[in-house]
């Protein structure tokens, strides 16, 4: 019974692999919502809750902080660095423990590539800045052809920028993250842009997030592909007969499938986004195995 359990449990993992390596589609797949609460918020929605009772302005001032860059934060894109924290946490003194726990249990915080220093010298308007205001204004009115002379200002900046960040395996994608980081500009420019602030600092801070954007799922997409390499291949009429049989299974223990052999969920996880015990995540699993096992063989 043993042997047979994983001889269906290889057959799984050979056909989920497919979409791994071959960058298919994701099969559909609804993942329950149900979860353990986090004692310890995330980073980003703990300060937006203090802030609801702070004056922004004061604050980006005490911290050195542009309130744009808090808004990327709230949405997880911008990377912060340890610096940065302890000086938000310090604005906080009542709460500055749970703060910096926060920082340290956010998974997309601690890699450490963050922004410039922040200082006094960013109060002061660097030398392009009217210049700058001007070309932007003309884009906003209509004139898109203006933005080619901060392309070709800023060109060179922008491709320094990622290329710093990418390890030397992945510079190969740096015309396309060039492309990616001006396209992000056009779209972010009416909406996002502070008049008031440096559109050089502004424009590079768009670079380093694209950049550390890509290389966060660069990096996850070989580790997946470099688990799987093991994978014993699967025939093609094997494949296509665990492909009729997992569509005879109900939606949810179709689900719990993708969850173990798509997303990689062991059944302790499994069991807390179901709101049941691994054991009973365990049961549920050897009977959708021998359903499956009955539909093969038959």
């Amino acid at each position: 019974m043993q042997r047979r359990k994983e001889k269906i449990e290889g057959i799984l993992e050979a056909y989920f692999d497919i979409y791994v390596k071959y960058d298919k589609e994701a099969p559909p797949v609804k993942i329950p919502e149900k979860v353990e609460p986090s004692p310890v918020p995330p980073f980003g929605k703990l300060l937006k809750e203090l802030l609801s009772s702070t004056y922004l302005p004061d604050f980006c001032m005490a911290v050195h902080f542009d309130r744009y860059a808090l808004e990327d934060l709230f949405e997880n894109a911008y990377v912060l660095s340890p610096e940065e924290a302890q000086r938000i946490a310090e604005y906080f003194p009542d709460k500055k423990d749970l703060l910096l726990q926060s920082y340290r249990e956010t998974v997309f915080l601690p890699v450490i590539i963050g922004p410039p220093v922040r200082g006094k010298r960013r109060k002061k308007p660097d030398k392009d800045y009217e210049e700058d205001r001007r070309i932007i204004e003309k884009v906003l009115e209509g004139e898109i052809e203006e933005m080619n002379e901060l392309i070709e200002k800023y060109g060179g900046l922008v491709k320094n920028i990622i290329w710093k960040i990418l390890e030397e395996d992945e510079r190969i994608f740096l015309e396309d993250l060039y492309q990616d980081t001006w396209v992000k500009v056009v779209k972010k420019l009416p909406t996002h842009y502070d008049f008031t602030r440096s559109f050089k600092y502004w424009l590079s801070t768009i670079a380093r997030n694209v950049a550390i954007d890509f290389i966060r799922k660069e990096r996850k997409r070989k580790e997946k592909i470099k688990e799987k390499e093991e994978t014993p291949f699967l025939e093609p009429h094997i494949a296509d007969e665990l492909d009729y049989c997992l569509s005879l299974l109900p939606e949810e223990e179709r689900s719990l499938i993708e969850m173990v052999f798509y997303w990689g969920f062991n059944q302790k996880e499994i069991a807390r986004k179901l709101g049941v015990s691994p054991a009973t995540v365990s049961a549920r699993l050897k009977k959708i195995y021998k359903k499956l096992e009955k539909c093969m063989e038959g």
